[in-house]
């Protein structure tokens, strides 16, 4: 019996390991490790390296995602997802540092799916442009407007 109690002691002392969450940054335009001094250049990038509970903040910017196919998805749990920083991320303002998703015209990748998309539990996404005209065309100039 005192055996098996240290083994499954040792057993739970292995599995029980504290996970903090983590801040991760991006920039268009970047080629670093998601830190703040050195931003991703995707929310791909971040999206690949996430855990529950991180949080993703993006800068003003256009996105094109991973071979410029202009699709996300959320492969976590209470995963946000932060747009609208200025370049250094001191402020946040949506309305002034548009952060956009785009497919990429030149990209052989079409999308396939919505721009962002998730099925997890507690996924934020705020302060992102997502506009499809890139990929569904207005056809005439009333249309424009919409």
């Amino acid at each position: 019996m005192k055996n098996t109690t240290a083994v499954v002691g040792v057993a739970v002392c292995l599995l029980a390991f504290n996970v903090d969450a983590r801040d991760w940054f991006v920039k268009a335009g970047s080629d670093g490790d998601g830190s703040l001094a050195k931003p991703f250049g995707d929310p791909w990038q971040a999206l690949d390296q996430c855990q529950a509970g991180d949080v993703i903040h993006v800068a003003a910017g256009k996105y094109t995602g991973r071979l410029g196919n202009g699709m996300w998805e959320a492969p976590v749990e209470n995963l946000t997802l932060l747009g609208g920083y200025d370049a250094d991320f001191k402020t946040r303002d949506p309305w002034k540092n548009l952060t956009q998703l785009h497919w990429d015209k030149a990209s052989k990748n079409r999308p396939k799916q919505d721009r962002f998309l998730s099925n997890k539990k507690g996924t934020v996404l705020d302060g992102f442009v997502i506009d499809q005209r890139d990929q569904c065309p207005y056809e005439t100039e009333a249309q424009l407007g919409r």
